[in-house]
């Protein structure tokens, strides 16, 4: 054999557990990013989500979140122990493209997508069975907005599941798409401690 070759000779027990990015520098992930803009934007989503849950296990009254397994019987991305009360999240973006400056009244305004990844049959009133993407009011308790592309950090805003606009023909699901400008949406919040015991105390008085 060529001795040129031996050293990519398999050794047994190396290779299994090295990390995928061991020898990649953060500038070869930003030029896998800008060569390939799908890739960006899961990152952004599984990066907001690691955020996320730096900040909700600081926060008071917060005794435990954990990532909800991918594909999962149980919707949401996140599941938030607070104050005893179990609580679901999903966590959205909005869209890069979509930001506006609203300079009636300071602030901006924005697209978000909010649907499932795969189709799947789901039920409406009044239609019985469809298959849709659009995601159900109510299987999650808040949808989290990451506004890194606003801000250039990581910054969200919470707005509670029940408060989300329905397509006209779908009663009782999600829109897919959607905006929202921070003075106008109404239930939206910056505030996560806010919408978390809105939450809590909703869910505590529904079982009274």
């Amino acid at each position: 054999m060529d001795s040129s070759f031996e050293e990519f000779n398999h050794t047994p027990n190396t290779v299994s557990g090295t990390s995928i990015l061991a020898g990649v520098s953060t500038s070869d992930i930003e030029t896998l990013m800008d060569e390939n803009p799908s890739l960006r934007g899961y990152m952004q989503g599984y990066l907001a989500e690691m955020m996320l849950r730096r900040k909700l296990i600081d926060l008071d009254g917060v005794e435990e979140v954990v990532k909800i397994p991918d594909r999962d019987v149980e919707r949401g991305d996140l599941k938030i122990l607070y104050r005893g009360c179990p609580i679901t999240m999903e966590v959205k973006s909005v869209a890069t493209s979509s930001i506006k400056e609203d300079t009636m009244n300071g602030t901006w305004q924005g697209t978000v997508l909010v649907k499932n990844t795969d189709r799947r049959v789901v039920k409406v009133n009044g239609l019985g069975e469809v298959t849709s993407t659009n995601l159900v009011k109510g299987e999650f308790d808040i949808l989290a907005i990451c506004c890194f592309a606003v801000r250039g950090c990581w910054d969200f805003a919470f707005i509670e599941s029940r408060y989300l606009p329905e397509p006209d023909t779908l009663p009782g699901l999600v829109k897919t798409k959607f905006s929202i400008n921070p003075m106008l949406t109404g239930g939206l919040t910056h505030d996560p401690l806010k919408v978390l015991e809105a939450v809590r105390r909703r869910k505590t008085q529904a079982f009274c």
